[in-house]
């Protein structure tokens, strides 16, 4: 019996492995299709580059490849493995450009002798889109004029192409146009890009128009040997004056304004500090928050911009993200909801998100609005007590970074009426009396096809939320203000209604857009941003400027919350009379280096600890001071230490509310009050008072928030 059980259990064995065989064998025989250009399912302006793998046991001269049941054969170039030789018998790469996709989907099949084949499904969609971000705007004001590429050709503003070549001047180290591409002006200056080449410093720009906004693309270019179809066999690839890395230029500011933006001729390219290192610079005019704040339309743009790049002049090895302010949250922004299309952040003057900055921004127009509105009342709200409540520093002049949110980025964003300019025509704007229907200048409206419409109100879900918050508490407790005017700032300071104007009740959010708004990555958190990042912030906070360096602890508490450290966030902090490009530059040669460790690891580490893994020990948290000198200590906002001393970090409204370090609750969870955290004794009347204030209690900022659901994951659509 032993025997015959032995004998069925080899037979089995033998059974499985030579199933195991016949799969094996099967699979080495499948040839993979990938896009290399973008997403299979995300593909616009009707072409992919497709890279196809064919293993070892099949001859690549004898595979065949159809889109849509068409041959394409010939629109692939074989490369062996190695990439340094012709293919010979079998196994290799096949890299080809498809041209004439249909909109829609479309099959790609790839055919090789006996059962070797591969089948890709993709789907294209146009070049003025959308793809995820959801419907168009609608009105859409046409702005090609303004920047640079001549009337719109369609509805969608889409414009001609044009190109333009510039040089950069020894007389003027700056750029001028260059109009004879056959010969060099005396003043042409040289540069030697991060590779150590020494070219002559000319660059090539490319203007026009995708996903209906204006793109421009720069890069290093020698007239005397021009590029031209760099997958195709008798094409050129970029010369070696491009260093086979993309740098994606995001601007700043944040905007509503239902157009195609300004700012966006041949200049916007033109950045010098990455240029001269050979960074191919690509931007387009709705990555310039300022003209449109839709972080989800932008991340759309770059994708589809990135894809046309990489079509046109070649596939870089990263990509590195570089813009300051508003730059700067859309690069954390799109890190963090579409991971891949940036492999690295550099940030200047950074904030965490869009969505925390612009709470902050209605907290401060609220306070605003009432340091104005009892300016002649019985309280003197000094600039002193002004800043105490607010948090933050007290300028030379007496302001602080409240007075310089209000009203553009606080009022601004609430009201559908205000800030709009002069490129919109009047009678497409909202008006609740003359023109109900018009376009709306909010910040919730603007970002519709994410927030949907609240059925109340017939608009965006608005989620500002200020339920509870007991404005000023730190500055009661530490004897800044009094009772009488702690109790008549909270009493007073009311809200606003869903058109902007201010109210006497305090705003509520609308739930469900709250859930929308953490569910959707509207609210970085730390557990989903896990690339290299490094900050260069000048300190401004004694200046009354919105950048302060407080938004620096705010995104590491995130990251240390939900990673246990916040070890690819490297942090800069300079004094303010330094000039900041030498250290942009500076970070963005110490990012080449981190991604380039990255690129090169062989570690079988999760890419999260691949990236502290392999940052480079000189990219440490480092301030320096008046005269240059680098000071490198971690960056905690608590611990006295010689850059804190520098350059202290300070509060926002919420953090005096007693609200996080990480600033991320947008309506919190309230309690019954608790009269042992104030440091002043209120009397039976006050406590009456207080109650009626706050009437379903104050703000528990030890509990999450309202509606602040887990993150839902990368890569969510809106709707085409």
């Amino acid at each position: 019996m032993k025997i015959e059980k032995v004998a069925v259990s080899l037979a089995v064995s033998l059974f499985f492995l030579m199933v195991l065989c016949v799969v094996s064998s099967l699979a080495a025989s499948e040839l993979e299709i990938v896009t290399l250009s973008t997403k299979p399912d995300m593909v616009s302006g009707d072409d992919v580059l497709v890279q196809i793998n064919v293993p070892h046991t099949v001859p690549i001269q004898q595979v065949r490849v159809t889109l849509n049941g068409s041959d394409v054969t010939n629109a692939f170039v074989l490369h062996s493995y190695d990439n340094h030789r012709p293919p010979r018998g079998g196994g290799g790469t096949m890299l080809g450009l498809l041209h004439g996709l249909t909109e829609g989907p479309n099959t790609i099949m790839a055919y090789g002798p006996g059962k070797a084949n591969g089948q890709l499904s993709i789907r294209n969609y146009p070049i003025t889109g959308p793809i995820f971000s959801g419907p168009h705007q609608i009105p859409f004001v046409c702005t090609t004029v303004v920047n640079g590429l001549g009337e719109p050709i369609d509805p969608d503003c889409s414009a001609l192409t044009k190109v333009e070549y510039f040089y950069r001047s020894t007389q003027t180290s700056s750029f001028k146009p260059l109009v004879d591409l056959n010969s060099r002006p005396a003043d042409l200056a040289q540069t030697t890009t991060i590779d150590g080449e020494i070219v002559d410093y000319i660059v090539r720009v490319e203007g026009g128009t995708i996903n209906r906004h204006v793109y421009r693309i720069a890069i290093l270019y020698d007239p005397q040997k021009p590029f031209h179809d760099p997958w195709s066999a008798d094409g050129r690839m970029r010369g070696r004056e491009w260093n086979r890395k993309l740098l994606y230029y995001f601007g700043g500011g944040c905007g509503v304004q239902y157009f195609q933006g300004r700012s966006t001729d041949a200049t916007v390219v033109l950045i010098d500090d990455a240029l001269r290192l050979g960074y191919a610079v690509a931007h387009a005019s709705n990555n310039r928050s300022g003209n449109n704040c839709n972080d989800v339309l932008s991340a759309e743009t770059a994708m589809m911009v990135k894809e046309y790049f990489i079509e046109n002049y070649g596939l870089p090895k990263y990509t590195v993200g570089l813009g300051g302010s508003g730059g700067a949250f859309q690069q954390r922004l799109i890190a963090h909801n579409y991971p891949s299309l940036l492999d690295g952040l550099t940030l200047q003057l950074p904030f965490p998100d869009v969505t925390t900055m612009d709470e902050r921004g209605l907290d401060c127009s609220l306070l605003e609005n009432y340091y104005a509105s009892t300016a002649s009342g019985p309280f003197t709200w000094t600039p002193e007590k002004q800043a105490a409540v607010n948090g933050y520093a007290l300028s030379a002049t007496g302001s602080n970074a409240c007075k310089a949110l209000h009203p553009t980025l606080g009022l601004y964003k609430i009201n559908p009426t205000l800030g709009w300019d002069s490129l919109v025509p009047t009678y497409l704007r909202y008006d609740p009396v003359t023109n109900p229907g018009g376009a709306r200048k909010t910040k919730w409206d603007n970002m519709v096809n994410i927030y949907g419409i609240d059925p109340v109100t017939g608009f965006a879900r608005a989620t500002f939320d200020n339920t509870g918050i007991q404005y000023g508490l730190k500055a009661l407790n530490d004897g800044v203000i009094s009772k009488e005017e702690f109790l008549d700032l909270n009493e007073t300071i009311g809200g606003y209604d869903i058109d902007g104007n201010y109210v006497p009740q305090r705003s509520v959010g609308n739930l469900k857009g709250l859930q929308i708004e953490y569910e959707t990555g509207r609210v970085v958190t730390g557990g989903s941003l896990r690339v290299p990042m490094i900050e260069v912030r000048r300190y401004l906070d004694t200046q009354a400027n919105v950048h302060d360096r407080v938004w620096t602890f705010a995104m590491k508490e995130r990251l240390i919350r939900d990673n246990g450290h916040a070890d690819n966030l490297v942090a800069w902090t300079l004094d303010p009379s330094l000039t900041e490009n030498a250290y942009v530059r500076l970070a963005l040669l110490g990012m080449d280096e981190w991604l380039e460790n990255l690129k090169a690891s062989g570690s079988g580490a999760p890419y999260a600890d691949k990236v502290v893994e392999t940052k480079p020990h000189s990219l440490v948290d480092t301030c320096w001071n008046a005269t240059g000198e680098k000071i490198e200590e971690p960056a905690v906002y608590s611990a006295p230490s010689e850059c804190n001393s520098l350059f202290p970090p300070h509060l926002m409204p919420r953090m005096v509310a007693g609200g996080p370090l990480a600033n991320d609750v947008m309506k919190c969870k309230l309690k019954t009050i608790d009269w042992g955290e104030y440091t002043v004794s209120f009397t039976p009347e006050e406590k009456i008072r207080l109650g009626q204030i706050f009437p379903q209690g104050v703000c528990d900022w030890s509990a999450s928030g309202v509606g602040q659901k887990p993150f839902a994951g990368p890569w969510q659509s809106f709707g085409p």
